[in-house]
């Protein structure tokens, strides 16, 4: 399952490359994730940057469940980047604010949201562009794509709630978005502008750099 952005639709792709659409949310949708319930649970940037779909929505968090799309939160939110479970139970999500890359940056937050009841709590506030995000595989840690800075930051996890910031790594090129780990804890950096996927291994330190074709724009991954 991935998102359509800008025409704000849930799509399914086969192994054989054919792709056909699973739902259509409405909005900007920018990120997904899957329960162990089988519920999809969507980053929804609402109307900020403009959608093709006549589905009009907020920003927030959405939920498919049974084929049945309903808001998942009533709080005030800018534009929901990416989310994933942590070890918590809670679903957690970036909520980045203004230009991703240049400009002025503005304070973006970092969310945990109890599914079974709702419940939202702010985790962390003033981060520059918080985009893709990641638990480490031990679960101590989170990881955040700080798209403006070029940094991938960490955040100690104990009795549900983050420590201090602390930059993991910094990009050679490109500026960062969607994570992921894999099982040997490396992790897997969507780098955007840079046309690449980059690696960086526990100490922090680049172990490779997997390049893609010019103008491709890397935004999210994952392993299957």
């Amino acid at each position: 399952l991935l998102v359509s952005v800008n025409r704000g639709l849930v799509c399914e792709v086969g192994q054989d490359g054919c792709a056909g659409t699973h739902a259509e949310v409405g909005g900007n949708p920018s990120g997904l994730a899957c329960d162990s319930q089988g519920r999809i649970w969507i980053a929804q940037g609402g109307l900020a940057h403009g959608s093709r779909s006549l589905r009009i929505v907020r920003p927030g968090i959405q939920c498919i469940e049974d084929g049945q799309i309903r808001d998942a939160t009533q709080a005030t939110l800018n534009a929901p980047n990416d989310l994933c479970f942590g070890p918590d139970g809670r679903l957690w999500f970036t909520d980045p604010r203004g230009p991703a890359m240049t400009g002025t940056s503005q304070p973006g937050q970092i969310y945990a949201l109890d599914t079974a009841n709702g419940a939202l709590q702010c985790m962390a506030d003033d981060l520059h562009f918080p985009n893709g995000l990641a638990f480490g595989p031990d679960g101590e840690a989170l990881y955040i794509a700080e798209t403006f800075t070029r940094r991938i930051l960490r955040f100690a996890f104990t009795g549900g709630a983050l420590g201090p910031a602390e930059v993991f790594a910094a990009l050679p090129m490109g500026h960062p978005d969607g994570l992921a780990f894999d099982r040997d804890g490396h992790l897997h950096v969507a780098a955007t502008s840079a046309d690449a996927v980059i690696v960086i291994g526990p100490d922090g330190t680049v172990t490779e750099t997997l390049e893609l074709e010019a103008g491709t724009m890397p935004t999210n991954l994952c392993f299957g």
